[in-house]
């Protein structure tokens, strides 16, 4: 009996005891958490729009080198005449001067693309009407793209191979070039689109064209008879937007300048496909055709108008 009540009275101890003490945050670790989270909110928000910036720029294109390309172009209202550029400065990121392209005269579209370190990489044959290649001829480039010293005889000289042709079919601005090597590339135009905010805050929606650069390679698949299929990987473009087009111009100037991006299957590393000078130089030739083509239209309608008004 007496251990019986004795046990009543250490289970009613137990229960009149107070609970037991819990680690509690000071004040100011409490203070520091909160200001943490408020922090690391304001960073997820900031990463994302920076994210949506550079989306907006790269249109998601990985690429590992920037280059701006600086052309006036040729206006929507101007008199069909050619160009009065004669040089076109391409820079990287900081400003710094990496090519020069430059004509001789205003009235011929041949020009020459050198590099203040290496001197002049390559030669543009231009001639303006439909019909009638460009052909761009490499100096001074060995490797990348260069034949095989099997291939030609006395050596693998980009001047005794000859000039690499932009061809092309009828209705299509597309242009494809081969290599020496056998690498086979191709310029075309792909119509994409961005968001921007306008004065008042709102999202507006904006298309433009970008110029596409793709390495094409023939793929052999089955067994037996194989059938033969074309895979493409982009390997440069030109962002022509209102954040990387060339001051002063718009989205209706042709052959204006932008943000050249590239890849690293583009230069002198290991896994480069085609050396830089040459992508930039097929690049320019495409530009100028944009400039022909809007020529030749101001011309038809100026004859058209001329006619008719007779």
């Amino acid at each position: 009996m007496l251990e019986k009540d004795n046990q009543m009275n250490e289970s009613s101890e137990s229960l009149s005891a107070p609970p037991p003490a819990y680690s509690t945050l000071p004040e100011s670790d409490l203070a520091l958490t909160t200001s943490d989270a408020k922090r690391v909110a304001t960073e997820a928000t900031s990463s994302t729009s920076s994210l949506s910036l550079e989306d907006t720029q790269t249109n998601g294109f990985a690429h590992t080198r920037v280059l701006d390309i600086s052309s006036k172009g040729h206006g929507m209202w101007h008199f069909p005449t050619p160009p009065t550029e004669l040089e076109t400065p391409i820079t990287d990121e900081e400003g710094r001067i990496q090519y020069v392209s430059t004509k001789l005269t205003r009235r011929k579209g041949n020009a020459t693309l050198s590099s203040p370190k290496r001197g002049v990489l390559a030669e543009t044959k231009y001639r303006f009407g439909p019909g009638k290649d460009p052909e761009v001829r490499l100096l001074n480039i060995a490797g990348v793209g260069a034949a095989e010293s099997s291939d030609v005889q006395g050596g693998s000289s980009n001047e005794e191979l000859g000039g690499i042709k932009l061809k092309g079919k009828l209705g299509t601005r597309a242009r494809t070039f081969d290599m020496p090597d056998g690498k086979s590339f191709r310029w075309s135009y792909v119509r994409t689109r961005y968001c921007e905010k306008n004065s008042k805050g709102k999202e507006k929606e904006n298309r433009y064209w970008l110029l596409v650069l793709e390495y094409v390679e023939k793929i052999y698949v089955g067994v037996g008879k194989k059938k033969e299929e074309m895979s493409s990987r982009r390997i440069a473009q030109l962002v022509r937007n209102k954040e990387t087009m060339t001051q002063g111009t718009r989205k209706s100037t042709a052959g204006n300048g932008g943000r050249l991006m590239m890849t690293e299957l583009v230069g002198e590393g290991e896994k480069a496909v085609i050396d830089e000078a040459l992508v930039i130089a097929t690049c320019l030739v495409m530009m100028k055709r944009e400039v022909d083509r809007l020529r030749m239209q101001q011309i038809a309608a100026i004859a058209g108008g001329a006619s008719g008004g007779g």
